[in-house]
């Protein structure tokens, strides 16, 4: 009898290795997408100054992803205004630096990215008289730190929830600190295997 107790008790324990040792193994590489496109929309305002009021912006940015949890991320922007105060502005900026995911694979995935670059503007007086002298030029460096959640819908398409940014701006613009808020749609092209 106590033979045969040691053999059950062995042949389980057999039984009950295989989906441990299953759980164990490496998983089979997924290939992942080569190049994300986010286009969003969102929003910013001025830290510090509560006359710099919420303006409304569209986003864009293209991800080149070198593993599944890291890619690099070039953001251009352009921005056009018009002042009474100030003129008609033009602003154009290209930031770039590394996102990094949490999670991988799953439905819901969180990530943290910083990006530097630069940012330049000009402006054309606005009171009307033609103006001889070249119009005002400036530039800056940007530092922007900031994260977000996306939420895969199906291979090709994610939902990007939410992403929160704070970009710091360093020279002869404005300069100052500003918060923004954004939600789109990310476009997964190709795969990475």
């Amino acid at each position: 009898m106590h033979r045969r107790t040691i053999t059950f008790a062995l042949s389980v324990l057999t039984l009950l290795a295989v989906p441990v040792r299953a759980q164990d193994a490496a998983a089979l590489p997924q290939n992942s997408s080569r190049t994300d496109l986010f286009v969003g929309l969102g929003g910013q305002s001025r830290l510090g100054d509560a006359n710099a009021g919420w303006r409304t912006n569209v986003s864009f940015t293209v991800d080149v992803n070198v593993t599944d949890r890291v890619a690099l991320v070039v953001a251009p922007a352009l921005g056009v205004g018009v002042s009474s105060a100030s003129g008609t502005w033009v602003d154009y900026a290209f930031l770039t630096g590394p996102r990094f995911r949490f999670g991988g694979h799953q439905r819901v995935t969180p990530f943290v990215q910083a990006l530097a670059g630069l940012q330049h503007g000009t402006v054309v007086p606005a009171n009307g008289v033609v103006h001889t002298s070249p119009p005002d030029r400036a530039t800056a460096f940007l530092l922007s730190f900031g994260g977000g959640v996306d939420v895969a819908l199906n291979r090709r398409f994610t939902w990007r929830a939410v992403q929160f940014d704070e970009h710091s701006q360093f020279g002869d613009l404005n300069g100052g600190h500003q918060f923004a808020v954004s939600s789109g749609l990310v476009i997964h092209f190709g795969t990475r295997k």
